[in-house]
């Protein structure tokens, strides 16, 4: 009987699931109507496809815009840079010519100031090396030539050539000295055989006057005739060191001795 009675329940069981199977089979799409649904799909995926390579072509469209606004931007801040650049050059180009005006109007002004104090060196100098009083009174120097000219007190001009060999070495010296003031600078003084073609009144000038005086170092290259005791005598107090060169003609050579041609009485202890 149990048996029996399982068995009905298989039946239904299986009964059931035959009528649901011939449910779905009923709704199902007949054989007919699966090309169309197909044919749909297939191109539904193609174009899927489609959008999806259009997709792609856009976001390389995208990268490149991306890039091209990068090199623009970039050029943008280039010419923006040169052009900030150029107005400074313009700028500068416009100022140049004003400011090389004052540059130039500031050295003219220099200039005629530094001459007019030459001027004024020179004349002073040589008044102190010439032995004439009131002989020149007056000296100028052209601005643009540099010319030199020397004036008498009513400034009657007095040519070089009326100067003697001597006032000649006077005035090239007080040139060179005021040239050295002027300069504002402690420069040397080299004097080769200074005073072979001066007169007695001129070398004293230059012994008591320009020699102590000229600079803060003056190297003298004399003979014991120029540079004599008497004078050695008057330099003495300025001279830091002073030596003499002889040449040994037995030996073939110049031999250094560290000290002047006399001694302190005067009396001549080299021979050259």
């Amino acid at each position: 009987m149990q048996k029996i009675e399982a068995l009905v329940n298989t039946y239904n069981v299986v009964s059931n699931s035959l009528e649901q199977i011939k449910v779905g089979l009923d709704s199902a799409p007949r054989e007919d109507e699966f090309g169309p649904i197909f044919s749909k799909l297939t191109q539904t995926t193609r174009e899927l496809g489609e959008l999806q390579n259009e997709l792609e072509h856009l976001r390389t469209l995208e990268s490149q815009e991306k890039s091209l606004i990068v090199l623009v931007n970039s050029k943008i801040r280039a010419n923006l840079t040169k052009k900030h650049e150029d107005k400074k050059r313009m700028a500068g180009l416009e100022i140049g010519p004003n400011v090389q005006d004052v540059l130039e109007d500031y050295a003219k002004s220099l200039r005629s100031k530094k001459l007019e104090l030459l001027e004024n060196y020179i004349l002073d100098k040589l008044q102190v090396l010439l032995h004439k009083k009131n002989f020149i009174e007056k000296i100028s120097i052209d601005r643009e030539t540099f010319q030199v000219k020397l004036y008498k007190g009513n400034d009657d001009e007095i040519s070089k050539n009326m100067l003697s060999k001597g006032e000649l070495q006077m005035y090239a010296t007080a040139v060179v000295w005021g040239l050295a003031l002027t300069s504002g600078r402690p420069l040397p003084f080299m004097i080769d055989t200074p005073l072979a073609r001066l007169d007695e009144e001129h070398r004293n000038s230059v012994v008591e006057q320009f020699y102590p005086n000229a600079s803060h170092q003056t190297i003298i290259l004399s003979t014991d005739s120029e540079v004599n005791f008497e004078y050695y005598q008057k330099l003495e107090p300025y001279i830091s060191r002073s030596f003499t060169i002889q040449y040994d003609s037995d030996k073939g050579c110049t031999k250094k001795h560290d000290t002047y041609f006399f001694d302190k009485k005067g009396e001549r202890i080299i021979e050259v």
